[in-house]
């Protein structure tokens, strides 16, 4: 059983590289009015997927208007200039399908997926949803106050506090700081016109990515867009080039913040400054944070969790960026524990810079990652989410295809080479959240 297991990881990190290749590629069509479509063939699947990216993320926002991306998103499918909210739900409904929509730093996406005998409908409630959407008054009343108590919800959760002061400390002015559902001072302000304000400057088809897997062709696709965008064919005049990012803070010294929480744990979150996913070393990145906290067999759990017994829980993770991404450690601990955890987690990133990572070590790694990356892409939906993510953030859509080749090309020099660079105390931020004080006060650190 063993060698079968083996042999099974050694097949899919052999082979893993084409097996996204071997489907049918993927083509991109740059319409005169800017309009992207990005449409991949699947013969054998009764299921058509559209995404639909928009350069609309948080990133977009004025810092006073924090969290209007994300309140747009929730409004769209909430009535149109044709249609009430029930309208789109029913109608929708009626043909098996959702539209769903999400926020991010660096987009905004809308989300469907159909019988493909049905795309045509559902395209004309989809594209209502994102074209026309009217932004009833009520309706913004509503999705305030949802939004106003999704902000406290997120108050009881010693990760997301946590993480947000990570990112006001580590980004400073940079729109990376601001949480992507905004403050409580900023959303209870915004208003209808505000958020039409946003919606007319972003939602322009030179700003959307389309993407379109499964059983239908492009003349079809096509078709149906001249339906909702009579200005397919013409070049837009109204192109608003997109700012670039402001510079992330330089650092010179760790940047440190502890704070005495309602929480009766500890916690501890450590971030480092690293390049987008634009760098060369981004799958360098995606193995380091696997390495250090990505699952039950990762260097932190092992060591901290497992043999010291110095957290309750702990991870690592690589966010992919448009711009200047972080590296992010956190633990869950005893308040008496957080020196010596602290002082662990150091050594393990001091080992990465000194000790080459065994080949074993690094295959097994490789070989996850690998099969996590396959299976993320066994739906449709999800094969377009990575086309569109890819091509967003200018990588370009075709890194869908090469990143298992990039995965499988890291090497134990790149892995030294990289937390050399970045894993230092000058550009590290550490957040550490303190439980009260009288519950631990006279006790133990049993």
């Amino acid at each position: 059983m063993k060698k079968l297991i083996v042999f099974s990881c050694f097949a899919i990190l052999t082979f893993a590289p084409g097996l996204l290749a071997a489907a049918n590629a993927p083509t991109k069509t740059v319409f005169p009015n800017g309009l992207t479509l990005i449409h991949q063939y699947e013969q054998n699947s009764e299921v058509v997927a559209l995404d639909l990216f928009v350069r609309a993320g948080a990133f977009r926002e004025d810092k006073n208007q924090a969290g209007i991306a994300n309140f747009i998103q929730q409004l769209l499918y909430k009535g149109t200039t044709t249609r009430s909210a029930k309208q789109i739900a029913l109608e929708s409904e009626s043909l098996g399908a959702s539209i769903n929509g999400s926020c991010d730093e660096d987009y905004a996406l809308v989300s469907t997926t159909v019988f493909k005998n049905y795309f045509a409908p559902l395209s004309d409630v989809f594209f209502d949803c994102v074209l026309n959407p009217a932004f009833p008054q009520e309706e913004v009343e509503k999705e305030q106050a949802n939004i106003l108590a999704a902000i406290r919800t997120r108050e009881d959760s010693i990760f997301t506090v946590a993480f947000d002061l990570l990112h006001e400390q580590m980004y400073g002015e940079h729109p990376y700081h601001k949480p992507v559902i905004g403050y409580k001072k900023t959303v209870q302000n915004i208003t209808r016109n505000q958020i039409m304000e946003f919606y007319q400057r972003y939602y322009r088809p030179e700003n959307m990515i389309l993407v379109v897997v499964g059983n239908i062709d492009r003349e079809n696709i096509i078709k149906q867009l001249e339906q909702y965008f009579p200005a397919l064919a013409e070049a837009s005049l109204m192109l608003q080039p997109l700012s670039a990012a402001p510079a992330t803070p330089q650092r010179f010294e760790i940047q440190e913040l502890s704070n005495e929480t309602k929480f009766k744990q500890a916690y501890l979150m450590l971030g480092y400054l690293v390049p987008s996913v634009a760098s060369q070393d981004y799958p360098v990145f995606k193995i380091i944070a696997t390495l250090l906290g990505g699952g039950m067999n990762s260097r932190l759990f092992v060591n901290l969790r497992e043999k010291q017994g110095l957290a309750y829980e702990l991870d690592s993770f690589y966010p992919s960026r448009a711009f200047t991404s972080t590296l992010c450690i956190y633990l869950g601990l005893n308040i008496f524990n957080m020196e010596q955890a602290q002082e662990s987690v150091m050594k393990e990133i001091d080992r990465l810079k000194t000790v080459p990572v065994p080949a074993e070590e690094l295959d097994n790694i490789k070989t996850y990652l690998s099969g996590q990356y396959l299976l993320s892409h066994q739906t449709n939906q999800s094969i377009a989410f990575y086309l569109g993510f890819y091509e967003l953030l200018q990588k370009g859509y075709e890194y869908d295809s090469q990143y298992l080749a990039d995965l499988k090309a890291v090497t134990a020099n790149d892995i030294a080479r990289v937390a050399k660079a970045y894993l230092n105390d000058n550009n590290l931020t550490k957040i550490q959240l303190i439980p009260p004080l009288d519950t631990y006060s006279g006790g133990t650190s049993d």
